[in-house]
């Protein structure tokens, strides 16, 4: 028995169509501790993250390398990061060694740090403390990210889109960042990126945020994207509004729903912002990358549809509530640990959107049962915990 429940997973989780491989984790890019002018300790800054939500933290004191090895959160990556601080502030990522900005110029900045094999990002460039203009931040070279949110700073000078996108029209390759520049025990967690990464290792994460695998957000979630040969989908639940932004800060397609699509044709390249209806303050956006048009032969890894339990663990009957994007035929089986089948539920309704159905345990004994959703040749599998 112990073989065939062994074999069952494998194939369960590894057959083609399933895409369980990889994974989205929220990551803080920008935050302080008592090392520099915040007010509590690097290791509480990263519990409360973590309390969050928050799976990849970069602690960027002020010219003060943040070690991880000096922070240990059991499901939580802590990374070596430093904000370079002189005319310009600079965080720098995946650091073996501090780097001393005296007498260095902003290239010399940007260069220690990949000589070290690290990631540069520049920071709120509209803060008057420490402003960049396009004329600053064009002649930088491998300059990976920028801010386009930075939280507190951008309740007052607004977000940097239209930077970002002046630099983008100019051909300057680079990605952008929402971040929470916390220095105060008050965690707002307001600004973050979700990486799309296979592990949870440095190794991993590193891959992906140099390659862009990231989206920047103030409390949007994206359930599916996805840049199929030239086109663009996404879907997102708790926004109302998606635009696709160009060169220029173009407006090429703007629609209240949930769910939209852009087929690129000779754009130079092709962003997504989303937002809900909230006031300044208290409203939700997030931020795609581009999608360059000389790099669409490189398509984003595939996503399932999206599919969610809760409450998971559960005590009693869970919901499952999944998205679907194209008519047809499509089952829920669960099953329990050792690959016997529970349950199998036909679909009834298959019109694309948003659905729900209830997971009836009421004959289920406490344990791990496998929910696998099939809709076609593709397969999503969401694990329930039951503890009555």
């Amino acid at each position: 028995m112990k073989k065939i429940t062994i074999l069952f997973l494998i194939l369960l989780l590894f057959s083609p169509g399933i895409f369980s491989q990889a994974n989205w984790f929220k990551a803080q890019m920008h935050c302080h501790s008592t090392n520099s002018d915040g007010n509590v300790s690097p290791h509480a800054v990263a519990q409360a993250y973590f309390d969050n939500g928050n799976r990849i933290i970069f602690i960027t004191d002020h010219n003060f390398l943040t070690v991880s090895d000096t922070i240990d959160i059991p499901g939580m990556l802590t990374v070596n990061a430093e904000e370079i601080t002189f005319n310009y502030h600079i965080n720098g990522f995946f650091l073996n060694h501090l780097i001393n900005p005296s007498g260095l110029t902003a290239q010399q900045v940007i260069d220690s740090v990949h000589a070290q094999g690290g990631l540069a990002q520049l920071n709120h460039p509209t803060d008057p403390g420490a402003r960049a203009y396009f004329r600053d931040i064009i002649p930088m070279q491998n300059i990976d990210f920028m801010e386009i949110c930075n939280f507190p700073v951008n309740l007052l000078y607004n977000d940097d889109q239209m930077l970002w996108d002046s630099l983008l029209t100019a051909g300057k390759k680079i990605y952008g960042t929402a971040t929470d520049d916390e220095h105060d025990i008050s965690i707002s967690d307001d600004g973050y990126v979700y990486v799309y990464s296979d592990t949870l290792t440095r190794d991993a994460v590193y891959s992906s945020m140099k390659a862009g695998s990231f989206y920047a957000s103030c409390g949007i979630v994206i359930d599916n994207y996805e840049v199929d040969s030239n086109t663009i989908h996404i879907t997102c639940a708790n926004c109302t509004t998606i635009s696709f932004f160009g060169a220029n800060h173009t407006v090429l397609k703007s629609v209240r729903a949930h769910t939209s699509s852009y087929t690129m044709t000779n754009e130079p390249y092709v962003r997504v912002y989303l937002e809900d209806d909230g006031e300044f303050d208290q409203k939700k956006r997030a931020w795609t990358q581009p999608v360059f048009h000389n790099e669409l032969g490189i398509k984003t890894p595939p996503k399932p549809e999206y599919a969610r339990i809760y409450p998971n663990p559960t005590t009693g009957n869970p919901v499952l509530r999944y998205f679907v994007n194209r008519e047809g035929p499509a089952f829920v089986t669960l099953y329990d640990i050792t690959g016997h089948k529970i349950s199998e539920t036909a679909i009834q309704d298959r019109t694309p959107g948003y659905h729900e159905i209830t997971i009836d345990t009421h004959d289920m004994n406490n344990g791990i049962y496998l929910c696998v959703i099939i809709s076609g040749n593709s397969k999503t599998v969401r694990k329930l915990l039951l503890n009555k």
